[in-house]
């Protein structure tokens, strides 16, 4: 089994997710005929276990199960600055993304690619702020004036509260 993050559907027959499952930890493209799926929603994919040797890999899943009905929004973009709140370059021009405090931002450099997920309320600032509900690094499905997305390390939480 393996789960993640929808961070984007081609059409009705193809997904990208992030995982972070402790199979695959990575951006793979799933074949799968569906039609109730959205971006933002989080999945448990259980699968043969057979991936295409491409990059992004490729898999065909028996089964696609949403263990996440809340749906994000997501937010892809270049990290312009560091520190508290992030200051992030995207399609659209710049946002500022409020992280919680409970999350440590491990060796992000300037320039790495981040998929942030939010709640989609966003400030109407300048420039705009959102609140991240998580934040992804981007293993190179996203790049920037013809230049491939660095990958840089991930995010690790600083407590753990049960």
């Amino acid at each position: 089994m393996i789960e993640g993050w929808i961070i984007n559907i081609d059409d009705k027959e193809r997904l990208l997710i992030f995982s972070e499952s402790e199979h695959y930890h990575g951006t793979m493209i799933l074949n799968y005929i569906h039609e109730n799926l959205y971006v933002g929603q989080k999945v448990r994919v259980q699968t043969d276990g057979i991936m295409a040797l491409s990059l992004p890999p490729i898999m065909t899943p028996n089964r696609i199960e949403v263990i996440d009905e809340q749906r994000y929004f997501v937010i892809q973009g270049i990290l312009k600055q560091k520190g508290r709140p992030l200051l992030i370059s995207t399609e659209k021009g710049d946002t500022i993304i409020n992280v919680d405090p409970s999350y440590e931002l491990n060796d992000i450099e300037l320039g790495a690619s981040l998929i942030i997920f939010y709640d989609g309320k966003m400030a109407r600032s300048m420039p705009p702020q959102v609140w991240a509900k998580k934040v992804m690094i981007d293993y190179g499905s996203i790049s920037r004036n013809d230049n491939e997305a660095k990958p840089c390390c991930g995010l690790k939480r600083k407590k753990k509260y049960y």
